[in-house]
């Protein structure tokens, strides 16, 4: 009524007003000996995850660090609670600052952060082929097709936003002139919400493919970036749609 919290991290903030909210679940009165001594809150911690910070320079790799937390107790009357209130709360409500009092803290899970995790990659979305627009539609010489996959979490720990992964896609079109075309791309991938275990995760892709093309066959594969390496191997990481080119076979170097 009088007093409300604000929990502010590098990208989320939560205001918890006496109702429950995403990070605050439910807040109770903390007694000792009968005496009323503060509120004690409950939090959803998969919300306040460790830090995956990007690489500072090229060729470095992402980093693991406790997650920078900001809490700040508000006066709820200068921050625009209508609540009603005795008269002696609101004479000294008017005489607080708006902001009471601001903490700075970390979180990070107990114990090590597990960095093997388990994923997978499905396929989603209609059957190929696609076709990349008309000829005659668009003067651009591309054209963007998206396509969609399913990030699966098969492992037992959280996989935290922030996550890095690679995503290698390669298209084989037929052009219209009815020769064929392998399109190749890699894209780095930030995990943008925390997955819990077994949960799924829809991921989409746009590629810039020739227009008029129709899409033969995709070729994906998403695989963790350091600090995290996978764990029960990587076969279940690929995804193959449709017809892919022939392998050209390299000769052997003579020696």
């Amino acid at each position: 009524r009088d007093l409300w919290v604000q929990v502010e991290t590098p990208t989320q903030q939560w205001r918890w007003t006496g109702s429950p909210n995403a990070l605050v679940r439910n807040a109770e009165r903390w007694e000792v000996l009968g005496i009323n001594v503060g509120t004690e809150f409950h939090i959803d911690t998969s919300l306040l995850q460790p830090w995956i910070l990007p690489p500072d320079e090229p060729g470095m790799q992402p980093r693991l660090e406790p997650l920078p937390i900001t809490i700040r107790v508000l006066n709820a009357a200068a921050h625009g609670s209508n609540a009603s209130r005795p008269s002696e709360a609101a004479a000294f409500l008017a005489v607080l600052p708006a902001e009471v009092a601001r903490f700075s803290t970390s979180y990070a899970p107990p114990g090590s952060v597990s960095t093997r995790i388990a994923t997978a990659l499905q396929w989603q979305g209609a059957p190929l082929p696609r076709r990349a627009g008309l000829p005659g539609e668009t003067a651009e010489p591309t054209t963007p097709v998206e396509f969609s996959f399913l990030l699966r979490n098969n492992g037992s720990n959280l996989l935290y936003a922030g996550t890095p992964f690679e995503l290698r896609i390669g298209a084989y079109v037929r052009l219209p002139d009815g020769t064929t075309q392998y399109v190749i791309e890699r894209r780095n991938y930030w995990l943008p919400q925390a997955l819990p275990p077994f949960g799924e995760h829809r991921l989409r892709h746009v590629l810039a493919l020739p227009t008029g093309s129709s899409v033969v066959g995709i070729d994906a594969t998403l695989l963790p970036l350091q600090p995290f390496t996978e764990q029960d191997g990587t076969a279940n990481n690929r995804v193959v749609q449709g017809q892919l080119p022939p392998v050209v076979q390299q000769p052997e170097e003579e020696r």
